[in-house]
């Protein structure tokens, strides 16, 4: 568990300066991810970008789709928020919306994509903060980068079975893009180094914001859990990734 001060100090710019790259004293980061709708590795986002210290840091946070229960808790005073796909009641709108998404992830190059949604200049670190799309694109992003790796690509390869790279060298050469990989274990960064031979590799332990948990277990749950019964809780996706078995 961490304390805000530490959250900060687990930040992705102290990721940059362990991977030796040379980044302005008002630091300008890009993160990226396709929505806020997810689960853990966009809850673990939205702690970082919370606790970043925003004297120091400017931060741009570019999202593919306007989406996700998370963006409620992005304060877009601090942060500048740049979905590119809003959804729309207009018709017309909604159609070229799923056109770009089409383009996007079926027939435009990514290189190109990527000139289109991210910013070219003025960004001293890009981080893309999911494996997948959002690795393949900022691999191509003009200037220091990092990516995030949440699970072993070794027994999962979803990014692959689900066809965002065509075959594992393809995978590899993206991340080769990157001055560094930032693993959330160990046994993820090993199979980074080994597998795929990506050096650098940093691990960088997800950070559980306790004061943040502490506040919302005292807020009123809706539910009667009074009682002798027993009860076991889990939070995460019934899948075999999560050890359930």
């Amino acid at each position: 568990c961490f304390s805000p001060s530490q959250l900060e100090r687990c930040s992705c710019a102290r990721m940059a300066k362990k991977a030796n790259l040379v980044i302005p004293l008002m630091k300008h980061i890009l993160f990226f991810v396709e929505s806020l709708s997810g689960g853990g590795a966009e809850k673990v986002l939205v702690t970082l970008l919370r606790h970043l210290d925003q004297r120091k840091y400017s931060i741009t946070l570019v999202t593919l789709v306007d989406t996700g229960i998370l963006r409620e808790e992005i304060d877009t005073e601090k942060i500048s928020y740049r979905p590119v796909i809003r959804p729309s009641s207009n018709p017309f709108v909604s159609l070229w919306n799923k056109a770009k998404y089409k383009l996007f992830y079926k027939y435009l190059p990514v290189q190109l994509v990527c000139r289109w949604i991210i910013p070219q200049k003025s960004i001293d670190l890009y981080v893309a903060f999911t494996e997948g799309f959002a690795t393949k694109l900022l691999a191509f992003a003009p200037g220091p980068k990092l990516t995030w790796v949440h699970t072993n690509l070794k027994d999962y390869p979803w990014t692959q079975d689900i066809k965002i790279y065509r075959n594992l060298q393809e995978e590899i050469s993206a991340y080769r893009q990157f001055n560094a990989v930032v693993c959330v274990s160990g046994s993820v960064a090993q199979v980074m180094k080994d597998f795929y031979g990506i050096i650098p590799v940093r691990t960088l332990l997800n950070p559980v914001d306790t004061f943040d948990i502490v506040e919302k277990a005292n807020e009123p749950s809706g539910e009667n859990v009074r009682g002798s019964a027993f009860r076991i809780i889990s939070i995460g996706r019934l899948i075999k990734q999560k050890g359930y078995d």
